[in-house]
């Protein structure tokens, strides 16, 4: 009985410091360091000093918490030996091309994923992405995730505005928007743009900074290739009456905030 009854105490400190753990935010930041991984072949054409080649760079936390939920938001091949084989699988590929093309081309893929803003409560994730694999041009992108770091989620912009005031708040976007584009209001947004039903819409791609919400469309999202990516700030002075606790705890924080790396 008396076993039984320490067992039970034991469950009940566990859940207890469970409990308090998620209702107290964190005040430490999350540590971790930088990895890297690269693996190239030699110019097939004997032409250039070029290199076929796949290349990673990805924080890696202490924290595994952490380090899931960055392989569900920003997923990657889980180790250096998967990492191989999804670069000798471009170089094997690139081999094949080169067999029939006239002047082959080096192609490449790779990505830096980093840290680009950090506070105890909220982790800011900046993945750059560029590759070619043919054709006339390459691609690239680059894509935010922001992090709740108490409530292991990602926060989509919803979660940091008042909840009436969404719409606001894509308004005063649109207004910027329009500004920044040299659009009077009423003008319709023609075939330059790719809003969908030729409605203004944000892109979930946003991260916050010292100045403001920043919002980034990526190649093809709402533009053309030669147009290239579009930015789209959004001044805390222009939205701070719209923004929820949530959001105002990350503005508030950032100033002062550094990556704690362990490098």
């Amino acid at each position: 009985m008396k076993k039984i009854v320490a067992v039970v105490a034991v469950l009940i400190i566990v859940v207890v410091g469970v409990l308090l753990w998620r209702a107290s935010p964190p005040t430490q930041l999350a540590h971790y360091q930088n990895e890297s991984f690269r693996l190239a072949a030699p110019d097939l054409s004997g032409q250039s000093q070029d290199e076929t080649y796949y290349a990673l760079t990805y924080p890696l936390f202490e924290s595994e918490r952490i380090n899931r939920f960055l392989m569900k938001t920003l997923p990657r091949p889980k180790d250096h030996s998967a990492m191989a084989k999804a670069a000798q699988k471009l170089i094997d590929e690139h081999r094949d091309y080169a067999k029939d093309a006239e002047q082959p081309m080096a192609w490449f893929e790779e990505r830096r994923d980093r840290v680009l803003q950090q506070t105890p409560t909220y982790i800011a994730f900046q993945s750059d992405s560029q590759s070619y694999t043919g054709g006339a041009h390459g691609n690239y992108s680059v894509v935010f995730v922001n992090y709740d770091v108490a409530k292991d989620r990602r926060l989509a912009i919803g979660d940091v505005l008042q909840s009436d005031k969404v719409q606001a708040f894509t308004d005063r976007a649109e207004q910027r928007f329009r500004a920044q584009e040299g659009l009077a209001p009423g003008i319709a947004y023609d075939e330059r743009y790719f809003f969908n039903s030729g409605r203004f819409n944000l892109t979930p791609n946003f991260v916050f900074n010292d100045e403001g919400i920043l919002f980034l469309y990526n190649i093809y999202e709402i533009k053309a290739y030669s147009e290239g990516q579009t930015e789209l700030l959004l001044p805390y002075a222009e939205i701070n009456d719209l923004l929820n606790d949530t959001g105002k705890h990350i503005r508030d924080s950032l100033p002062t905030s550094r990556p704690a790396r362990t490098e």
